[in-house]
């Protein structure tokens, strides 16, 4: 069965992030506590990525877990700009509640 190319997608942005923060694969399997293997499915886009093991891979990394649903690497740093600040977060909010419905005209 061919992979998801939304898990392909999330596991090359896991890999880089991991590769980024100066961890090797067995690194960052023993700071969550897995088989070294379920890391490796998780990056290979071989194995789908529940909500809390996305949780507990963006802790060990030191990341927004926001940032790694990004549909591209160009807004990962972005949306860990806006989910590292509650300020921002708050001026995001208020922009989107100002957006225009196209359905209001």
């Amino acid at each position: 069965m061919e992979p998801n190319p939304y898990d392909v997608s999330f596991g090359q942005r896991l890999a880089r992030a991991r590769q980024a923060a100066g961890l090797t694969l067995q690194e960052l399997a023993q700071r969550v506590g897995w088989h070294i293997s379920t890391l490796h499915n998780y990056e290979s886009g071989r194995r789908p990525l529940k909500i809390a093991q996305l949780a507990q891979l963006a802790a060990a990394l030191n990341r927004s877990p926001a940032a790694f649903l990004a549909a591209s690497d160009d807004a990962m740093p972005i949306i860990e700009q806006i989910d590292t600040s509650a300020e921002r977060r708050e001026q995001v909010a208020l922009f989107l509640s100002h957006i225009d419905d196209p359905g209001d005209e």
